[in-house]
Parts: C-alpha cells; sequence; structure tokens
C-alpha cells in the first residue's frame, strides 16, 4: 500500500498554484486596469474639453447671427475710422463701444471671455475719406482656462 501511495503521489502532480505564479496573475492584473482607467479618464477630459469647444463655437456664431440681423449703422462704431479695432457688446438692445473689453459667456457653469471687434475695410481707397466698403466683424470665445485658447469666426458685413 505503501508503494501505491509513493507511485500516485510521484506520477500525478500536485494541483494549485505557486506563490509567483500568483504574483504575476496580480500584476498583470493590475496593468490591464491601470490602462483601462487612464483610457476612461483620458476620454473623459477629451469629451468635455470637446463639448466645451463645441459650445464655444455655438456661442460665437449666436453672436454673429446677432449682429447680421443687426443694421450697419447699429454695429458701426462712430465715428468711422480705418485704422482702429474696435471692441462693442450689446448692452440693454444695442450696440455699444466697449473699452473694457471684459464680456463673458457661461459654459458649464464658467464664465469664459467672449470678444467682438469690428473693424472698417475700405476695399477701393475710393473717395470721400471714410467712405468705407463693409465692417470686419471678429468674435473669440474662450473655451478653456488658458485664456489663448479660443475659437475665432469672422464675418463681413455690408
Amino acid at each position: 500500500m505503501t508503494r501505491l501511495r509513493s507511485f500516485m503521489k510521484n506520477s500525478y502532480p500536485e494541483k494549485g498554484s505557486s506563490i509567483v505564479e500568483a504574483m504575476v496573475a496580480i500584476i498583470f492584473i493590475s496593468l490591464i486596469v491601470i490602462a483601462g482607467a487612464a483610457f476612461a479618464y483620458h476620454s473623459s477630459v477629451s469629451t468635455n474639453l470637446q463639448r466645451n469647444k463645441r459650445l464655444a463655437i455655438e456661442a460665437a456664431n449666436l453672436r454673429l447671427e446677432e449682429m447680421r440681423s443687426a443694421t450697419y449703422t447699429d454695429i458701426a462704431p462712430f465715428p468711422a475710422d480705418n485704422e482702429d479695432i474696435h471692441y462693442i457688446k450689446k448692452v440693454s438692445g444695442s450696440w455699444e463701444k466697449d473699452s473694457t473689453d471684459d464680456e463673458t459667456v457661461n459654459i458649464h457653469g464658467i464664465a469664459f471671455p467672449i470678444t467682438t471687434t469690428v473693424h472698417y475695410i475700405d476695399a477701393q481707397d475710393d473717395v470721400p475719406v471714410n467712405s468705407y466698403d463693409f465692417l470686419r466683424v471678429v468674435v473669440r470665445v474662450g473655451y478653456r482656462l488658458n485664456p489663448d485658447e479660443r475659437v475665432t469666426l469672422e464675418t463681413y458685413i455690408r
């Protein structure tokens, strides 16, 4: 009987795993979990950034649509000059020059800067002086905390 036990013990290896195999499995699973978490975090940040950018584009487009619906004389700063770029904003239903450039738009509860500039353009350099052909309108809206990152939309109004 002892011989049979000894024969059976040697011919069938012990079942189970060693501590080394367990450690390798734990390390492998940990790497997969960390990579998955990093991917999910990066996706979330990227999605939020693109959402903010899309909303900034919509805010800039809305501003341009407001300006297109206004008459030329409503948005043209006075006096007319070809040299200066004027900041304007809508105050109480009318467009006014803005010297402070402090207007903001709310995107997901965060106030981002929005600037609207108009610039007289005389495409033909004709006479009389100050006979401008159209206004160049540029709207810039921030969408990140970095103030240099803005979307810019531009149009020309006659």
